[in-house]
């Protein structure tokens, strides 16, 4: 068993929690990625991006799997919560990375969508087929 102060390490739920929020992001993105608005190479980009991020974000929940399993690794308390920083400061730069992303996505979604209402507006002006 593992001793208290790795059992009560508040960032093993936070790395968790961050897990939850990529997962959430890269559904988030998906979703925008099969509406109308992008083209089949930038909806390929958006889930390959995901995937990654998804695979990464797995990575770190195995890795801090073996780090809190006692018996998995000889390590003291001491290392043991060193490990969970680390594990926690990549998890926290891809939740970052991956929010960052979408928002970036969703803008250039709306320009794109601005931009086709400028054109069929402007189309409508000069009375354009």
């Amino acid at each position: 068993l593992l001793t208290p102060v790795v059992r009560r390490y508040s960032l093993v739920a936070d790395i968790i929690a961050l897990q939850y929020q990529v997962i959430s992001s890269c559904k988030a993105i998906n979703k925008l990625a099969t509406g109308i608005g992008f083209l089949p190479g930038e909806c390929s980009y958006l889930a390959t991006v995901c995937t990654n991020a998804l695979n990464t974000s797995a990575d770190n929940i195995s890795n801090l799997q073996a780090v809190i399993t006692n018996g998995n690794l000889e390590m003291t308390d001491e290392e043991r919560i060193t490990q969970i920083d680390h594990i926690y400061r990549e998890q926290l730069e891809l939740y970052q990375f991956i929010r960052g992303f979408g928002n970036n996505a969703r803008l250039l979604l709306h320009s794109k969508q601005a931009t086709k209402n400028n054109l069929l507006t402007l189309k409508n002006w000069y009375q354009l087929k």
